[in-house]
């Protein structure tokens, strides 16, 4: 859906737009989000007088999903720069994050969650005090690459709402003013402390998960939350653990919270020429996984690319 927000040509009233725009179930603003103007540029923002930035921080702290509209920007690889206006299958999940200690996400492809999760993150490390948050990836470079969405939206706050950081590369970020840590690693480099929320990103396709999950459990279990995403990837081999967590979870044998996505979900593909094409190149299988959220057998695992 391309979004033209010179809002003024063709509406009388931001809620018109958004109401036009941003329709339900796909998505689920409130009043405050209906008098954000997406004409507003980061300069006019900066010029904020001191109550205006007071106001707005306020606003920030108290609501991810307004600091997530207003001030936060993702690539869209066709559309390029644009506001971050979460769906509402994405609040539900975030609304989830917050009021149960352990969850797990079997999610479609291309979803946004990862995303979501770690903009959340730096979130709670702008406006709340002394929480580590730890990201891991399968791979160092996929952890890099999971520090480069937080470096992104950090350069697009207005000066007034950034904060001093005491590290800042592509593993470390520690803020100042909150005490908040936000670290991104492969498995390998997470070091046993006390950890705020654990983060593991593409679960199902990590090696060695049951090995890292016995290490890591230690640092969580005195009041840590852990937050598990991924697509499906079978129910066994590199995907065992995480079947095997979902799977007991299912069955009420551990604490974990299943959140299930569904592709129709997302506005974007919640038609059939979008399922067609999907299916025409992952194939009948990989539908099946990254698709439907199925658990092929082991020996029907998809892999992609192969």
């Amino acid at each position: 859906m391309q979004v033209d927000f010179n809002w003024k040509a063709k509406y009388n009233s931001l809620e018109e737009f958004y109401l036009d725009n941003y329709p339900e179930p796909y998505y689920r603003l409130d009043k405050a989000d209906m008098r954000i103007d997406p004409t507003e540029s980061k300069e006019d923002q900066e010029n904020y007088t001191e109550e205006q930035q007071r106001r707005e921080t306020v606003r920030c702290a108290s609501s991810f999903f307004y600091f997530c509209h207003k001030y936060v920007k993702i690539v869209h690889p066709k559309r390029g720069l644009l506001p971050f206006i979460a769906y509402a299958y994405q609040r539900d999940v975030i609304r989830q994050f917050e009021t149960q200690r352990f969850n797990i996400i079997a999610k479609f492809r291309q979803g946004g969650l990862s995303t979501l999760t770690v903009i959340w993150a730096l979130w709670r490390c702008l406006f709340k005090f002394d929480e580590t948050i730890i990201v891991v990836s399968k791979t160092d470079r996929e952890a890099i690459g999971t520090g480069e969405i937080v470096k992104r939206a950090m350069e697009e706050l207005p000066s007034w709402m950034q904060r001093t950081m005491l590290k800042d590369n592509d593993h470390q970020k520690i803020f100042k003013e909150t005490g908040c840590k936000l670290f991104f690693y492969p498995p390998e480099a997470v070091r046993s402390r006390s950890i705020t929320y654990l983060i593991i990103d593409e679960a199902a396709f990590i090696p060695n998960m049951d090995k890292f999950w016995k290490a890591v459990y230690p640092a969580v279990s005195t009041g840590g939350n852990v937050i598990v995403i991924s697509t499906v990837n079978g129910m066994g081999g590199i995907g065992g653990w995480y079947y095997s967590i979902y799977h007991d979870a299912e069955t009420k044998k551990n604490d974990f919270n299943i959140i299930e996505l569904d592709y129709w979900q997302h506005p974007d593909y919640h038609n059939e020429e979008w399922v067609r094409s999907t299916k025409a190149q992952i194939g009948e299988d990989g539908w099946r996984q990254e698709g439907l959220r199925d658990f092929l057998g082991t020996g029907d695992s998809f892999i992609p690319g192969h």
